[in-house]
């Protein structure tokens, strides 16, 4: 029995190695999850990866890449393109290979709340401007600008997106790992695409091991953020050869879906992140698609695995942001603390719908205008310019109080952001000043997923 005691000098090291004999748990999901249990008897599975020592899926291909280099590495800075869990993983694993310096270079438009987490871990950012749509070979790409760090005297870029460590990480690890636990007895794989190394990695093994077995890679929806993973489009940007990875069409689930999925497997006790979530969504989806095809017999008695990438814990505003207060536990808040008051000074901004504003549009000389309302979109820089509403103007949220100083003189405003919960709080501010002002219920997520005209970019 494994005591799970790490002892000596290399006690963290060896807690941190990851060992195919050390297994992550596989967990079944009961009916109330898995709709399919009870009418088909398909059984569903999570490859909960969260549980690693560093909490994510990354962590794997983290040590994968450092241990190949491990020869080159001696006196060397990581430098890797990431504001997430794969530089987060390079920064805690470096001391276990002798590295003292690891530094992320990101989109400026990294959250606060990932930004914190980096240097909490002793890692150096370089926030820097690109297209939202970054290319390799673009030089002002992050992914570019690490590369050519990386050749510089003294570093080192592991370059998850075509570094072959990535998804051999999964060869080694987590596709043996599932058939293992399972006897081999697995009908279908199903993984988000991010850098696409988890399901590369895990797909090949599986294909090599079992006849037929399907393994399918589930995008996000455009304008739908999810953490970890790209749309169609984005992965052009992945080296890895996730085509051939997949043995049928991708599955396309947008945020929401994403979010619900997750809650609800953390209201049972598996607290999984939204990208868990994402590709739970993506097997129900896939599984709803069998049906409608008269095809879902063939999976009867069979397993399905999908990966859980990583704990909801660094999202935790982002379901508040995404779904609906109904969806939480209610407040019965009897203090008087000020919050009481500031909450229902929030309760009286004014929403419009998406429809309320898109009927508000006439056509002047073949382009929208709003008849009524200056709008005003108060994303950061790269998101307005990737897709916005006709008519609208750019005006980042914490430019928005002086930007209202300025203009005295507009009658009425609507305030536009992803979902609507910042837009809100910008609306609450201008009708502290004595201007009329609204939030769009849903934001930018609501108005692309209804197909209403956007400006977009023309790069991506």
């Amino acid at each position: 029995m494994n005591m799970k005691v790490y002892s000596g000098e290399q006690g963290i090291r060896d807690y941190l190695r990851p060992d195919v004999d050390d297994y992550s748990p596989l967990v079944e999901l009961c009916s109330d999850i898995n709709p399919y249990l009870k009418s088909h008897d398909i059984h569903i599975y999570v490859k909960l990866l969260n549980t690693l020592p560093l909490s994510n899926v990354k962590s794997l291909p983290a040590w994968s890449m450092l241990d190949h280099a491990r020869e080159s590495l001696e006196g060397k800075t990581i430098v890797e393109s990431s504001s997430g869990n794969t530089v987060l993983s390079l920064g805690l694993l470096a001391k276990s290979f002798g590295i003292r310096r690891v530094k992320a270079v990101a989109s400026r438009d990294v959250t606060p709340g990932k930004l914190s987490l980096l240097r909490i871990a002793g890692i150096d950012v370089q926030l820097v401007d690109g297209p939202l749509c970054p290319r390799p070979d673009d030089p002002k790409s992050s992914i570019s600008i690490a590369r050519l760090q990386g050749k510089q005297s003294g570093w080192y870029n592991p370059s998850q997106y075509d570094n072959d460590a990535n998804p051999q990480a999964h060869r080694d690890y987590t596709g043996p790992q599932l058939f293992r636990q399972l006897d081999g007895n697995i009908a279908l794989f199903v993984a988000g695409l991010g850098t696409t190394g988890t399901f590369v990695g895990t797909a090949e093994y599986l294909r090599s091991r079992i006849d037929g077995v399907q393994t399918v890679g589930v995008v996000r929806a455009p304008n739908n953020p999810v953490p970890g993973v790209r749309t169609k489009n984005l992965l052009r940007e992945v080296a890895f050869p996730w085509r051939n990875a997949t043995t049928s069409s991708l599955i396309t689930v947008n945020e929401r879906d994403a979010y619900e999925k997750s809650l609800l497997m953390i209201r049972h006790g598996l607290l999984v992140g939204p990208s868990a979530g994402f590709a739970l969504a993506g097997v129900i989806k896939h599984l709803g698609e069998m049906a409608v095809q008269e095809r879902i017999e063939s999976m009867r008695g069979k397993n399905v695995v999908f990966i859980a990438p990583d704990s909801m814990f660094p999202y935790v505003d982002e379901y508040f942001d995404v779904l609906e207060p109904t969806s939480f536990g209610e407040i019965d808040d009897q203090t008087t603390f000020q919050y009481t008051e500031a909450s229902s000074e929030l309760a009286k901004v004014a929403e419009l719908t998406v429809d309320d504003i898109y009927s508000d549009y006439v056509d002047v000389d073949g382009q929208l205008v709003s008849r009524h309302y200056q709008l005003i979109d108060i994303r950061d820089e790269h998101s307005y310019q990737d897709h916005h509403l006709p008519d609208s103007i750019h005006i980042p949220m914490f430019t928005v109080e002086s930007w209202l100083r300025q203009h005295t003189t507009i009658k009425q405003i609507v305030f536009i952001c992803d979902r609507g919960a910042q837009s809100l709080r910008a609306a609450q501010m201008a009708t502290g000043q004595g201007i009329r002002a609204y939030s769009m219920i849903g934001g930018t997520v609501e108005w692309s997923a209804r197909g209403l005209p956007r400006i977009l970019s023309q790069h991506c």
